[in-house]
């Protein structure tokens, strides 16, 4: 085999030590009342012998079965052990090692992997997927490596300049589902035997890869992979299924332990506030079947097509469902063109068994059926051919469109609102949100504001925020004034050429504003703006402090009009 894997114990004092005596949890005694037992787990370090390759760790945890009580043990780790917050997206990839097929093109690849780290890198997104080192993981392994190498570009890019940006790119966290077999199958054989529930958590598990390994290896983890749950054997495959299914609406909820668990019984089954997204690529049946399961339960899936497999498949009978069929045309000619799909796609499966294979026809048509509700669809079709369609986007309307399924209020319109901003999209912004809802549902925050005036690319956003009635009067304060000036896009040139070659101010990187930069009608900025303009006391600090307040010294339009002017010079 080309690969030479052991597993061995790397000494690391971290919690887990204190934690595990013999097989028990041995819960401390001088812990608050509200400790919670801690899920067995560790890390996973994987090391090549290649300089170039180096080594990466993961963390993991290890399960036992799909109870609540696993899930509220694995979702309070998340918080505790992995340092995770509460994502504003789970994307949970829909995929099969046996139901795969190359790509063929490198394009394809690279729209799908810029797409994913694109919205990655927009919002705090969490993404499930299977943790072997196969088919779309090892494509979206591959795509978080390139993101990796790109962020450290972009800090070094940051060190050679003199004022670093404090804003800093969302996480990324892909989580990679393992069956415990597999575990022990990347490992040794002569070790492989000491991976059982009674060791596991307890070891740090060190993955040795030769230089000769094979990327494709199905036996593999995928290295790349920020974190891993690894699933107890005793499950099998069913349960397996059903403990991905059931940790997928988990996570749709916010992280940590939960204490009402009268709360969880009741709700155990409902997606929570969390946007949950499916992504399906190529699959097989089961994959089918997962579809199913999710847009029954409103939650929106992401049908790559152009591949072949159980996406073309959804893809098609989607497509047809837009258009005008009599009952006649559509059985003999829908139906049986699905039939025929789903015998050439899966012959083993299907091939001389044609019960099994309408069965799945018809869950096909539930599929798209649960999905078309009015003028709106669950189902997002991507055609991975065509480069022009950008995966991010497809998942914020994914998340827009899927709140179309339930009851409108007005959190989730706030919640869309904020994604299109992560998203820089004010013509979604306008035509899902603005364009949809009366306005008294929709509310503007001043934290949305100052986000959309501290963005490149603002101007859109800040004018649709305009034209929908927000006061900027009670926005801008003296505080928030310099705020925006201390958070400028440009701080070298503000820094350097305004206030140190002009103002004659010393500035370092701690305070680029000094205190007196807007106290008064005499402050820094009125200095700058003079020596600029020639013209005294353009602003009014204490003065803008009060219009702020309910108490204005001036009417409402007059202090509207002077803050647009302070924006501008802004």
């Amino acid at each position: 085999m080309a690969l030479r894997k052991y597993m061995s114990i790397f000494k690391e004092k971290s919690v887990f030590d204190d934690l595990f005596t013999g097989d028990d949890v041995v819960i401390p005694q001088n812990v608050n009342k509200g400790y919670i037992p801690q899920a067995a787990g560790g890390k996973i370090k994987f090391q090549s012998e290649s300089m170039e390759t180096g080594s990466s760790t993961s963390k993991y945890v290890y399960v036992e079965d799909d109870s609540i009580d696993q899930l509220e043990r694995l979702s309070s780790d998340m918080v505790g052990k992995w340092d995770l917050m509460t994502p504003k997206l789970v994307l949970t990839i829909i995929s099969s090692t046996k139901h795969f097929t190359s790509w063929g093109f490198h394009e394809d690849i690279d729209s799908f992997q810029d797409g994913l780290m694109k919205a990655a890198s927009l919002a705090e997104m969490m993404i499930l997927v299977d943790g072997q080192n196969y088919g779309i993981t090892q494509i979206i392994g591959e795509a978080v490596a390139k993101e990796k190498d790109r962020r450290k570009i972009l800090a070094r890019e940051q060190t050679l300049t003199r004022f670093v940006s404090s804003d800093q790119l969302p996480r990324i966290t892909v989580i990679g589902l393992v069956p415990q077999q597999v575990l022990s199958q990347a490992v040794s054989d002569s070790v492989s035997e000491s991976i059982t529930a009674a060791t596991l958590g307890k070891t740090n598990i060190l993955i040795s890869l030769s230089d000769e390994s094979i990327d494709d290896d199905i036996n593999n983890l995928n290295s790349n992979l920020t974190h891993f749950i690894i699933i107890n054997k005793d499950l099998g495959p069913p349960g397996q299924v059903n403990f991905t299914n059931r940790l997928e609406l988990r996570l749709s909820r916010p992280l940590g332990w939960v204490q009402n668990r009268q709360s969880l019984l009741l709700n155990e089954d409902e997606v929570g506030p969390v946007p949950l997204i499916g992504l399906l690529v190529q699959g097989g049946p089961q994959e089918i079947d997962r579809v199913l399961a999710l847009v029954k339960r409103n939650v929106p899936v992401i049908v790559l097509w152009g591949l072949g497999m159980a996406g073309d498949i959804i893809a098609y009978a989607a497509r047809e469902s837009q258009k005008s069929y009599d009952s006649y045309t559509y059985e003999m000619y829908v139906k049986a063109e699905l039939r025929r799909l789903l015998s050439d796609m899966f012959p083993e499966e299907f091939v001389g068994n044609n019960l099994a294979r309408n069965q799945c026809r018809d869950r096909v048509l539930q599929c798209v059926a649960h999905a078309n509700q009015g003028e709106t669809s669950l189902l997002t079709l991507v055609n991975v051919k065509a480069h022009s369609q950008d995966l991010s986007t497809a998942i914020l309307m994914s998340v827009l469109n899927s709140y179309n399924f339930r009851p409108t209020k007005t959190d989730q319109i706030q919640y869309s609102l904020q994604l299109c901003l992560d998203w820089m999209s004010p013509e979604i912004a306008l035509t899902n949100i603005f364009s949809k809802y009366s306005r008294n549902l929709i509310m503007v925050t001043d934290d949305m504001f100052q986000q959309a005036l501290l963005r490149p690319s603002r101007e859109e956003f800040v004018d649709l925020f305009l034209d929908r009635g927000f006061v900027l009067h009670s926005f801008l304060s003296q505080t928030r004034l310099a705020t925006l000036f201390e958070r400028c896009q440009d701080k070298d040139f503000f820094a350097g050429i305004c206030l140190e070659t002009i103002l004659g101010e010393k500035v370092t990187q701690a305070h680029i504003i000094p205190e007196t930069f807007v106290q008064d009608k005499k402050c820094d900025l009125n200095r700058l703006l003079q020596s600029l303009t020639s013209l005294t006391y353009l602003i009014d600090p204490e003065e803008l402090t009060i219009n702020a307040g309910p108490d204005r010294a001036v009417n409402a339009a007059v202090a509207e009009k002077q803050v647009r002017i302070q924006l501008c010079i802004l």
